[in-house]
């Protein structure tokens, strides 16, 4: 099965651009969005482990979408040697990541995706690494970690630099079980171009949008310490600051929205470099390619399921083409968010017609 959805459901942006500026104290964004789509993207597991009662919280939250299949990020400490969230130096040894995790890290991650699991919610389990992770023998040794940690996961990998694209690198994922993240993002340099690799059966694509002025302005290209030290920030949340902010996002736990899949938050110049990256918006035109990629990968033999995921979500804009893409994959109309629709009506209008009514009423708590 084909599942496409966004990456993430609350973010600071989203009021006013997917769902109502003004919305009851209790909405809950995820029971919201469900309906619409057949995945999402978890992205607050990749900055710590969620506790068990959170995965349950998320499964009960999709109950009306029979379909519906959480794809989960992989903790930083496992990808990028990052242990914060255990209280310790913000890396460990030298920021290797092979080997510098306990059972006990194990244990905090597949916790709670047994739980995800066992309610039949569970897709994907996404390891995102930086484009600085190059195939090499150090690098290949914390694959094979991080395979053999997770072996009985339906695990993928995201590599973002062009090499692991090829034919020997390709060969590797296979032999030790993992998937392959096909990416369209800014081909820079050494970036990994578009592709339609299958390295097991599970299949995943992942939009970062093609702002190219912007892909690397705080992150890799121009924060040399972060790649030295193995700390990737590139795919940290949209987070706006000033008075736009102010008027276009409310605050989000003060008006109740779920944050429990909320990144840690940004302010200042950072923030809005941040923000810009993940600020586009995929044309019909551009998204054409990928609907024959993606349907070659479920045609690949021995493929059972492909997760596309839109991490272009500034302002809405991930949830806007991937309802374009299941439109496109589907051959149909489909059914949008009000607000969204409104907001990308051109883009939207050939594709999707707004919801007669919300999939949450007003004042329904949603289950949390």
């Amino acid at each position: 099965m084909i599942r496409v959805g966004p990456a993430g459901w609350s973010y600071p942006d989203s009021p006013g651009h997917v769902y109502a500026a003004s919305v009851p104290s209790r909405f809950d964004a995820l029971t919201f969005l469900a309906p619409y789509f057949d995945t999402i993207e978890v992205n607050s597991t990749f900055y710590r482990p969620q506790p068990p009662r959170t995965y349950a919280s998320w499964a009960k939250r999709v109950a009306a979408n029979p379909d519906f299949r959480f794809t989960v990020k992989l903790w930083q400490l496992f990808t990028h040697g990052t242990t914060e969230a255990r209280g310790e130096s913000r890396v460990a040894r030298g920021g290797s990541g092979a080997g510098e995790w306990t059972a006990d890290d194990v244990r905090m991650v597949t916790e709670g995706l047994e739980v995800l699991r066992g309610e039949g919610r569970l897709g994907a389990l996404l390891a995102q690494f930086p484009w600085s992770f190059k195939p090499d023998s150090r690098s290949r040794d914390r694959l094979m970690r991080i395979a053999e940690t997770f072996a009985g996961w339906p695990l993928a990998v995201e590599v973002r630099h062009a090499r692991w694209g090829r034919p020997e690198e390709l060969a590797f994922l296979r032999d030790i079980g993992v998937g392959f993240a096909n990416l369209d993002q800014p081909v820079i340099g050494q970036s990994l171009p578009p592709t339609a690799h299958a390295t097991g059966p599970l299949g995943y694509v992942r939009f970062h949008g093609r702002n190219y002025e912007h892909w690397f302005g705080e992150h890799e290209d121009a924060a040399p310490d972060a790649r030295r030290i193995g700390h990737d920030a590139s795919d940290a949340p949209p987070a706006r600051s000033g008075p736009t902010a102010s008027t276009t996002a409310p605050d989000v736990r003060r008006i109740g929205h779920d944050t429990s899949d909320a990144p840690p938050a940004r302010s200042g110049p950072t923030a809005s470099a941040t923000a810009q990256r993940y600020d586009y918006l995929y044309t019909a035109a551009e998204l054409a390619p990928w609907i024959e990629r993606i349907k070659a990968l479920g045609a690949t033999d021995g493929v059972t399921d492909v997760y596309v995921i839109t991490n272009n979500h500034f302002e809405g804009k991930g949830p806007a083409n991937a309802l374009m893409v299941r439109a496109m994959l589907e051959g149909r109309r489909l059914k949008a968010p009000p607000v969204l629709f409104e907001t990308y009506k051109s883009a939207l209008a050939p594709y999707a017609d707004p919801s007669e009514e919300p999939h949450q009423q007003p004042g329904d708590p949603g289950l949390f």
